[in-house]
């Protein structure tokens, strides 16, 4: 990834720690999943919330006190989401409802896990669609130098704020859908698109512009260089008025995979997200690189895969799927 010699000995270290951490990530999402889907969504924040104070504390412990290096944050990390997800373990295993988990009794059914499978697999490859395409950017990133790198880690944090805003609303709308459209009550489902796209859009746009508005303030948690601090405010005005494109193609996917459509959208992502991005790489940016040009892909990519996602949604799947209401 072009990573400079400075840093890469430190981003290796956080990387290895970081991944011995994962399984429990992926449990915390599972068991929030399974609480949300019963409009349960407290709990898991609850869980996360003090995942992150405890995150934040042994950070300043292994660093501040101990004195420990990037290994001291990733450690922190791994600690407090090895707490949230037990938090939410042990909240499922007391559940009196049909959301218990019972360690004993936990086996594989196949034809659930086939339905799953179905709709998990094509959304899991959507999501790895947007990780492929930013491991190249990022390549590309890092090969103008250590300030770009930091200025973009900066400016980042605020686009996984503005992302965790927009992704619940889209989870909100998959678990809604699906529930109604099982239910054959297709006016709910339309009702829920509709509140999904507004709510979510307004309160996107409303943090990403507190972000932009505010940026010196957000951008001096985390430097105080200013030739850094310069390019994260240029990130953060180039991607983050823009972030309600990336809204709209997490709740366009999510509303297809309520009605049983998880493969279309997962296929239009590969193409407008991966297939833009590594196309605009690999033929116009080398003649043009520059930070500004580098990041211009990201609204650039959104804009394209939402116009494609929604000509599918209003001319194939939604005549389509709502066509059992007048036939019913």
């Amino acid at each position: 990834m072009s990573t400079p010699e400075d840093i890469i000995n430190l981003a290796e270290i956080y990387l290895k720690i970081y991944f011995l951490g994962v399984p429990f990530v992926m449990l915390y999402n599972f068991a929030a999943a399974i609480l949300r889907s019963k409009g349960d969504t407290q709990r898991p924040l609850i869980a996360l919330f003090i995942g992150g104070v405890i995150n934040v504390i042994l950070n300043l412990f292994f660093v501040v006190v101990l004195h420990m290096s990037v290994e001291g944050v990733a450690i922190g990390t791994v600690v407090s989401n090895v707490f949230s997800s037990m938090m939410l373990l042990y909240w499922l295993m007391h559940e009196t409802d049909a959301l218990r988990i019972d360690l004993k009794q936990l086996k594989i059914n196949d034809r659930i896990l086939k339905r799953i499978a179905k709709i998990g697999v094509p959304a899991g490859l959507q999501g790895m669609v947007f990780s492929i395409s930013n491991v190249c950017i990022q390549s590309s990133l890092n090969a103008l130098g250590s300030d770009a790198i930091a200025a973009s880690s900066a400016a980042l944090n605020y686009e996984y704020f503005a992302y965790y805003i927009l992704s619940s609303f889209a989870q909100a709308a998959v678990t809604f859908i699906g529930q109604n459209y099982s239910a054959k009550k297709y006016d709910r489902c339309k009702k829920i698109t509709l509140q999904s796209f507004l709510l979510g859009g307004a309160t996107t746009m409303v943090a990403c512009m507190l972000f932009v508005i505010f940026d010196h303030f957000f951008i001096s948690f985390f430097t105080s260089d200013i030739s850094v601090a310069s390019l994260a405010y240029t990130r953060m005005k180039i991607i983050l008025p823009f972030q309600f494109l990336n809204m709209s193609i997490e709740v366009f996917s999510s509303v297809m995979r309520g009605v049983g459509y998880s493969s279309v959208p997962a296929g239009i992502c590969v193409a407008g997200i991966c297939g833009v991005r590594l196309a605009y790489l690999y033929t116009i940016y080398p003649s043009i690189a520059s930070y500004d040009n580098l990041l211009i892909i990201y609204p650039i990519s959104w804009f394209v895969t939402v116009v494609a996602l929604a000509l599918v949604y209003f001319i194939h799947v939604r005549p389509k799927v709502y066509a059992h209401q007048a036939a019913n």
